[in-house]
């Protein structure tokens, strides 16, 4: 019986402790190790002056990787050879546990989630909410600033209520013509 769950990593190492783990599985010819996953997704950003975003991908659960793992289906818990291999690992700070320091198994309902959000990851993340503020940064608008109003993600467009010539307008731009002011 296959069960994920949770280990707590060093920020910004996710990806090393995951390849860390398979890698120490391999060569100690541990096999209830099945899978290891650092969930990602890709986002727009600017950065620096730069008048277009970069699409950058993201963890989406920082200092955290998810590790599904054969158990013991009459104990149902890892086997402690395995739970060693995995809390030893550098740059592990341990498992999501009880206070005895029984790792707890992510319900199937909530990895479903999980699972269904790392498939996703090809979309880029529109990263703009309604009532934000946002400023044009490219097209014929472009220095005007104004509040949005909607988003649709899988258009990648956002719904920007701009001020001028003294009336208020709802353009529709694309999400990379805009950029939050912070």
């Amino acid at each position: 019986m296959k069960k994920w769950y949770i280990v707590t990593t060093v920020h910004g190492k996710e990806s090393a402790v995951a390849e860390a783990i398979k890698l120490r599985a391999e060569n100690a010819g541990n096999t209830a190790i099945t899978d290891v996953l650092v969930p990602k997704e890709w986002r727009l950003e600017y950065r620096g002056k730069k008048p277009r975003p970069e699409r950058v991908q993201r963890v989406i659960y920082p200092g955290y990787v998810f590790v599904e793992v054969e158990v013991d289906p009459e104990k149902g818990v890892i086997d402690p050879e395995t739970w060693s291999l995995i809390r030893y690992t550098p740059g592990v700070r341990g498992f999501i546990s009880t206070p005895d320091h029984t790792p707890i198994p992510v319900q199937d309902n909530e990895m479903q989630k999980v699972l269904q959000k790392s498939r996703e990851q090809e979309a880029v993340k529109v990263d703009l909410q309604t009532g934000d503020e946002v400023e044009v940064r490219d097209g014929a608008l472009k220095g005007l600033t104004g509040v949005v109003v909607d988003v649709d993600h899988e258009k990648q467009k956002v719904f920007v209520k701009i001020s001028m010539f003294g009336r208020e307008v709802i353009s529709d731009l694309d999400a990379v013509q805009v950029r939050k002011k912070s």
